[in-house]
């Protein structure tokens, strides 16, 4: 899905009392501004590992990337891959002074809601799995061997209520 238009985010203000904007960043996501905070959900994060994510992602048929800023700085971004209306988060993060203000959670409301999203997917660890339950996704925990060690993740899942019309709640379409 081709990346333009911005979407306002509901229930977030920026420090002038603007709403804050879920803007694509697909065409920039290998810039040092998103390595920058994107770097925060990466294992062991270094500039070649993320080019060789960012290539992976680019690469698949239906990536999409958005971001948000307060002021002139990115401060939140999140990236996924889509096929038709399910999508798979690939990787969320948000400047450490700015969590635990609901900004990675409307960023993946923005993206779900961007993209038509009726069922979208996220793996994570013990750290992140309330998060994403509190965005409303279920999660089950398995374990997955990393360099001969097991390690428990999660497998987190939301799905569209069943009787919920088709609708782009609290969204008005920005221009950038």
């Amino acid at each position: 899905m081709p990346q333009k238009a911005a979407y306002k985010l509901p229930g977030l203000v920026g420090k002038e009392g603007a709403a804050l904007e879920l803007i694509p960043l697909l065409a920039d996501f290998t810039s040092p501004e998103v390595y920058r905070v994107y770097q925060a959900c990466m294992y062991q994060p270094s500039p070649a590992k993320f080019s060789a994510l960012a290539e992976q992602l680019l690469a698949s048929p239906s990536p999409a990337a958005f971001g948000c800023r307060r002021g002139n700085r990115l401060a939140g971004v999140i990236a996924l891959r889509q096929a038709g209306d399910r999508g798979e988060i690939v990787g969320i993060a948000v400047e450490e002074a700015l969590r635990g203000q609901g900004l990675g959670s409307r960023l993946v409301q923005g993206a779900i809601q961007a993209l038509r999203l009726k069922k979208a997917a996220a793996e994570t660890d013990q750290e992140a799995v309330d998060f994403y339950r509190k965005c409303g996704f279920s999660a089950k925990a398995f374990t997955r061997s990393y360099g001969g060690r097991e390690v428990l993740r999660y497998a987190c899942v939301w799905e569209a209520p069943e009787d919920e019309p088709e609708k782009e709640k609290n969204w008005n379409k920005g221009s950038m």
